[in-house]
């Protein structure tokens, strides 16, 4: 009996151990819990955000978390992401069926990162591939240029169709492949244009100057998410997380 009660008493030492190194989520309870002192969203932007969180839980009962802080105490974002997943229950606990995005805009301790992290339950939809994709070729881009919001709502329209089965990791691929196409073809048809403007006119002297495109934002637009014309704040629905688990996948990056 003494054992049984001494392994109690460990465990739930570990677990108040776990939950202090982490924030506690923000009151009244939210989606978005942005811990940061940097300014990379706005008062609309975050309402707005917040808004297609709660209305895609009310749908679904997916609870997809977004954490804004600018210090991860030295952890890897990976560890930190579904370490505090965890520790705050995201998800419900009958279905496991949260997500973290983590972002820490700083650049100190360990730089700028931003890593996904899909609930257990999630991780056959939300596979490791598609948050790899979904980081460099939605968010990073956007990241880079400082459109904080449009990053995260690019990730967001993924996020949504691969929860809801709307699409795959195989037709999300596939969609960037054809665009990438559809964007060559394009590029070598405005260059021959040009090339042949300027033969035609005798070319005398002119050059052409090359342009890096600096890696390029693809906006993924197969989910027709209008993200514009949200003001004011949340509908105010949520009432907190349900207690759901996760089990380390998912995907992250650096800019």
């Amino acid at each position: 009996m003494k054992k049984y009660q001494l392994f109690i008493f460990i465990y739930l030492f570990g677990l108040l151990q776990i939950k202090a190194q982490y924030p506690s989520p923000l009151s009244p309870p939210r989606f978005l819990n942005n811990y940061s002192a940097q300014a990379i969203l706005n008062d609309n932007e975050q309402a707005q955000i917040e808004q297609r969180l709660d209305k895609f839980e009310q749908e679904t009962s997916n609870e997809i978390t977004i954490v804004i802080i600018d210090d991860i105490n030295n952890d890897e974002p990976w560890h930190y992401a579904t370490q505090l997943g965890e520790a705050w229950g995201i998800g419900k606990k009958d279905k496991n069926n949260g997500v973290v995005i983590l972002i820490k805009p700083t650049q100190e301790n360990g730089g700028r990162q931003i890593f996904i992290a899909p609930g257990r339950s999630l991780e056959a939809a939300i596979t490791d591939l598609a948050c790899q994709d979904i980081v460099q070729y939605e968010i990073l881009p956007a990241f880079k240029q400082e459109q904080y919001a449009k990053g995260i709502n690019n990730a967001l329209d993924v996020l949504f169709g691969l929860a809801k089965g709307e699409i795959n990791e195989k037709t999300y691929r596939d969609q960037f492949h054809q665009r990438d196409l559809g964007s060559g073809i394009i590029a070598l048809v405005f260059i021959l244009i040009v090339l042949y403007l300027l033969i035609k006119r005798g070319g005398g002297g002119t050059t052409m100057g090359g342009r890096s495109t600096g890696g390029g934002f693809f906006y993924f637009g197969g989910f027709g998410s209008n993200h514009g014309g949200f003001g004011g704040s949340s509908s105010g629905g949520f009432g907190g997380f349900g207690g759901g688990s996760f089990g380390g996948g998912g995907s992250g990056g650096s800019w």
